[in-house]
């Protein structure tokens, strides 16, 4: 006998590992997702769509950004993008974070919300931050 268990969340409340909601990598060479290691993280770049006001921003960390080295090396330590996972309750005014990993093999995605907590979104958090937008 089969069974199969759907767990729901309601607004305000945040599942238990929130980062798994994360899309799946986007690049053929790369299929366990993972971003490799610092030296091979070229950029990131933290997508914010969203809210109520419809924002739609984009920041970008490349090399040449003084704190890049240690963003570089929080993205080299995320595990591969969850396949499937919960989805985000759209009843709320969250901000999604679209994550973009590009290393020497190819992109990695991640996707997260404000609130959601975990390694992609303390990420998304930095990378912001770093941008002058945190």
């Amino acid at each position: 006998m089969t069974c199969a268990v759907l767990v729901l969340t309601g607004c305000g409340q945040e599942s238990p590992d929130a980062s798994s909601a994360e899309s799946p990598p986007t690049s053929p060479s790369d299929p366990g997702g993972s971003s490799g290691s610092a030296a091979a993280v070229t950029a990131l770049t933290v997508r914010q769509v969203g809210g109520l006001t419809g924002l739609d921003e984009t920041s970008t960390v490349t090399a040449d950004v003084a704190a890049s080295g240690e963003l570089f090396a929080m993205a080299a330590m995320l595990p591969p993008p969850a396949r499937g996972g919960l989805e985000q309750a759209p009843c709320c005014d969250r901000v999604t974070y679209l994550v973009r990993v590009d290393h020497g093999d190819g992109v990695t995605r991640y996707t997260t919300w404000d609130g959601a907590g975990g390694p992609v979104h303390e990420l998304a958090m930095a990378v912001l931050e770093v941008a002058g937008r945190g």
